[in-house]
């Protein structure tokens, strides 16, 4: 369907072309658009992203947003932050909501056109035994069905239901007194109202039968949703048509002249065919006041033909009023549909020309995901398909919520990981316009250049564009197709379920080349010379698992691929088909005594073979474990020349191997911990290889005491504070009995946790608020400053050192980890011994979750941060030597930013070495320097460094640089990579 775009990948990859990939291979993260917009900052985070290796971002319209979203000014500020991604070469991704899932156009779909709105359905029920007067009081709603059901030795006869429809009525269950002076008729000042509606149902069970059981199901309006509290159906078959005119025809007005070129596409989000719908009810013929129990009781007759009936007319509705409208119009429009979306069955995702997933959530502590059942999050099934259609490009929306304590480390663990299962377009979740205030929590973290690792994300850029590249070449070399059981999945039932996602991990951790396929897929399929053909992949064997007899779609398949002559595998158990597949392998990767490694994770790649040219053989590996892996690897293909190609530097190496046959080739390999391998084999014969040194490798002594210092303001959070409301302006002298402790977050604010709202410090609406917090010093600091970030009051407010006002004219902006900060020099005012800072607020907002002091605000400055013996902090002398890589020790417990260490060696300890590498088992940059010498920065495994000749000195002097995360200083925690623990610092 899609191969016309894609058929340049199909050529051999160069070297010049891997060393510097065009942007359709690299990075491009959402961009969150949570501010104001200015166009300014909005040129200026474009070039940032330029600079820093991104190729492009897709505009995503944000919770934050103040910019109107979809009037004239939105497109404005869009139409500039294209026009810097065209003068930059990146690319400009568009998105179609506001902010998510995609379909209500920011909430106007529905106040537009409030008749599509979604509805639910709920089901009731009721017990009674006969002549049992029931009133039974319900939600008020449409009833669609009223049953009264008897029971028969402890069963439902559904046959002999009575319809009792006709015994619902509606009243008004609360009473109110409403003090209503009417100023016309002055005889009455008070008025009893009634509100709140619901239906009752008010029926006697007939006493000649014995116990009943009472359903209905009701069909409401669906309220409660996320951001504009009502949702709508895109069933209804006006919904796409005035979605795109309300979206995707005003970005074509606006910014049409881009499509195809800097604009590659738009990206659909988490939209899926409802449950229930008014428009599946009328296209299913069946009497619904009598079977709509079937939904819900498994016991009503034939309740899972009626369920599937229902899945599968939902789905054919959704591809055909929703799915389809939005293709076609992409087409139209020289887009690319990108979609990331629950889906029912892979072949849904065949209008979608770049299939998207929402995988690779997990940092390293954890371990690697499983493929899963949901296929929203797996890249395997996305890959297949996307080769099924003569397409190649998987995207993948990564990294949602890794925490602010996510590394370098942990971004590149996870793309190896996605791109071993085919994902090869990786788009991080996400990169914030503003992380001030409450922004910082969506879905943390933002990867931008609020971050002080940004100055080297360019490390992390560079990788997975050469990555993105290497695994669009070609084809995967998968021989083996594995149907995808539909009807059995969609029947939920566990064991298939469990079956079915531990065969596709099964074949995975086997290194077996393998795709899932749909069944109506199979039908369309072609048998050539180089195997059975649909799309760009090719199949010789058809795995197939248990599957339900009378199942006409699987069993056409079945015959399908046997008129093709492919060798068909049904009725195995997992470990039968693994055995059965053996013939089927091309890539093995095996431990010292021929086990497959299951914590390394292959894919294998290969473009065509044409008269003047021989395929280029792609092998990606990547090690997800802690431990350095030996690996031998056979690769089963007629290449002769190896090379190592450097993901990192775009470098190559030719590569020792070992043939006993023409198409055998057989590497001994190391892969240190969650490290990654590019190999590349090229159809020429290869000349004898020099004999390979072994690296003499320095572990340093890191032990002992080393000098410290930092290249950023060290920082105190101030999180903790004591609360006091309704008092007069004086309350900062209050006793300390007449506060109360609590965190810095809104004052009101709803945990999800107990589904409660939470309010720590009641109060009213207008009254002043007082926070204190006392900070002891043993030093008059020559640098320290207040850093308020913009949002983190909400209300009016004022600040009070030591009982003296800070003006507002003594706050100016202040760039510190972000933008959006305003700091306040303290010297002046500050003191040793005991310092309180009060904030006065005064809530302005008419929410009441806005106000008070929402996140914590930071002392910033030349200072270091001790513990008291009472938990509390204080400020001290800055520390002059600490252990390595000890931020507490140091004094910089709350720091962000690079710490450098440096301490001077005997040369002599350096001789007959020349490589360095560091025994620490952590996850920051690295950074070494000797005598001044730069020796690189490592932004991940492995941590090692090539040694210089060191000439005559008689001492070395080791400066070692680390670069944190934002964890300390946002949140006041540390997170241990190896344990998966977090303690807070």
């Amino acid at each position: 369907m899609f191969t016309n775009r894609v058929r340049a990948f199909d050529a051999p990859m160069t070297l010049a072309e891997f060393q510097k990939p065009p942007a359709r291979f690299g990075l491009a993260p959402f961009w969150f658009w949570n501010g104001d917009m200015n166009e300014q900052s909005v040129r200026e985070q474009v070039r940032a992203m330029s600079a820093a290796g991104v190729s492009g971002f897709f505009i995503h319209p944000r919770q934050g947003l103040t910019l109107p979203y979809l009037s004239n000014e939105f497109f404005g500020r869009v139409r500039v932050a294209v026009e810097e991604a065209a003068a930059a070469g990146m690319e400009a991704w568009l998105y179609d909501e506001f902010p998510y899932p995609s379909g209500i156009a920011g909430g106007m779909l529905t106040a537009n056109h409030p008749e599509m709105r979604a509805r639910l359905l709920e089901h009731h029920s009721h017990s009674a035994s006969s002549g049992e007067v029931v009133r039974w009081e319900l939600p008020l709603g449409r009833a669609i069905c009223a049953l009264a059901v008897p029971m028969i030795d402890g069963a439902p006869d559904w046959a002999n239901a009575v319809d009792i429809r006709d015994y619902l009525g509606v009243v008004l269950t609360r009473d109110e007194l409403w003090i209503w002076p009417m100023g016309h008729i002055p005889y009455n000042e008070k008025r009893f109202m009634s509100d709140e509606g619901a239906l009752v149902l008010d029926w006697t069970a007939p006493s000649s039968s014995g116990e009943w059981h009472l359903v209905v199901g009701l069909e409401r309006e669906q309220r409660g949703f996320k951001y504009f509290d009502v949702w709508f159906d895109p069933l209804h078959p006006e919904a796409a048509p005035r979605f795109l005119e309300l979206t995707h025809e005003r970005y074509a007005h606006s910014v049409g002249e881009w499509f195809g070129t800097t604009i590659p596409g738009i990206f659909t989000d988490e939209i899926e065919p409802p449950h229930w719908s008014p428009h599946l009810e009328r296209a299913i013929d069946f009497d619904w006041s009598r079977t709509l129990p079937a939904l819900w009781d498994s016991s009503f007759p034939d309740a899972d033909a009626i369920r599937l009936r229902l899945r599968e007319t939902a789905l054919s509705l959704f591809k055909q009023r929703w799915e389809q409208p939005i293709a076609d119009w992409c087409q139209q429009h020289n887009l690319v549909w990108c979609a990331e979306k629950p889906t029912y069955r892979p072949s849904q995702m065949d209008l979608i020309e770049q299939p998207s997933t929402d995988a690779g959530h997990r940092r390293v502590d954890l371990g690697p995901e499983k493929l899963p059942l949901d296929l929203r999050a797996n890249g395997r099934v996305a890959m297949a398909v996307a080769e099924q259609n003569g397409g190649c490009e998987v995207r993948c929306e990564c990294f949602h919520s890794l925490g602010w304590g996510a590394t370098l480390q942990d971004q590149k663990w996870s793309i190896d990981w996605l791109g071993a299962t085919g994902v090869n377009r990786f788009t991080p979740h996400a990169f914030y316009f503003s992380s001030s205030g409450l922004r910082k929590f969506d879905a943390a973290p933002s990867f931008f250049e609020e971050n002080p690792y940004w100055q080297h994300f360019h490390l992390l850029a560079d990788y997975t564009a050469r990555l993105g590249l290497a695994l669009s070449r070609g084809r995967e070399v998968a021989p083996v197709a594995v149907l995808y059981p539909t009807r059995r999945l969609w029947s939920r039932s566990k064991p298939d379920e469990e079956r079915w996602v531990e065969l596709m991990n099964a074949l995975l951790e086997a290194h077996m080349g393998f795709h899932v396929v749909d069944a109506p897929t199979i039908t369309r399929g072609v048998m050539q010379e180089d195997g059975f053909a649909i799309g760009r992949a090719r199949y010789e064997t058809l795995v197939v698992p248990p599957f339900d007899e009378g199942d006409v779609e699987i069993e056409a398949a079945i015959e399908a691929a046997r008129r093709a002559h492919m060798r068909v595998i049904e009725g195995e158990s997992i470990t039968q088909t693994i055995a059965s597949l053996k013939s089927d392998k091309r890539l093995y990767v095996r431990d010292e005594v021929g086990n497959e490694l299951t914590q390394v994770w292959a894919l294998y790649r290969e473009t065509p073979r044409t008269e003047t040219e021989a395929a280029q053989n792609i092998v990606f590996l990547a090690n997800t474990s802690a431990e350095t892996v030996q690996a031998q690897l056979t690769v089963i293909c007629e290449a002769k020349h190896w090379g190592i190609w450097s993901l990192e530097s775009g470098a190559s190496a030719p590569c020792s191997y070992f043939s006993p046959n023409a198409l055998v080739n057989q590497f001994q390999l190391e892969l240190p911990p969650f490290a990654s391998l590019l190999l590349i084999g090229q159809g020429a014969e290869q000349g004898t290889l020099p004999v390979a040194t072994p690296k003499q490798t320095l572990l340093l002594d890191t032990s002992g005491e080393w000098s410290v210092t930092r290249d950023e303001p060290n920082a105190l959070r101030l999180n903790r504070w004591k609360v006091a409301a309704g008092v007069a302006d004086g309350a900062a002298e209050l006793d300390d009995s007449q506060w109360k402790q609590i965190e810095a977050m809104p004052l009101f604010h709803r945990d999800k946790r107990v589904g409660l709202d939470v309010e720590p410090l009641p109060h009213s609406i207008g009254e002043s608020v007082w926070y204190r917090r006392t900070i002891d010093s043993e030093i008059r600091p020559d640098e320290i400053e207040l850093l308020i970030e913009d949002g983190a009051i909400g209300g009016q407010w004022s600040a009070y050192l030591n009982g003296e006002l800070l003006p507002s004219s003594a706050f100016s902006p202040r760039a510190l980890h972000g933008r959006d900060k305003i700091a306040c020099s303290l010297a002046h005012l500050w003191r040793e011994g005991s310092n309180t800072l009060a904030i006065c607020v005064r809530e302005g907002a008419p929410h009441r979750e806005r106000g008070g002091l929402r996140v914590p605000l930071h002392l910033i400055g030349n200072f270091g941060v001790a513990t008291s013996v009472n938990g509390e902090r204080r400020l001290v002398e800055p520390a002059a030597t600490s252990s390595l890589f000890d931020l507490d020790g140091a004094h910089l417990p709350h720091f962000a930013g690079t710490t450098r260490f440096s301490k001077r060696f005997a040369a002599n300890s350096f001789e007959s070495f020349d490589t360095l590498t560091l025994a620490h088992k952590f996850e920051d940059i690295v950074a070494v320097r000797l005598n001044g010498h730069e020796l690189g920065v490592r932004a991940w495994s492995p941590y090692e460094w090539a040694l210089p000749p060191l000439g005559e000195s008689g001492e070395v002097e080791v400066e070692i640089a680390v670069t944190n995360t934002l964890l300390r200083f946002l949140e006041g925690r540390v997170w241990n990579a190896v344990t998966g623990e977090k303690r807070s610092v």
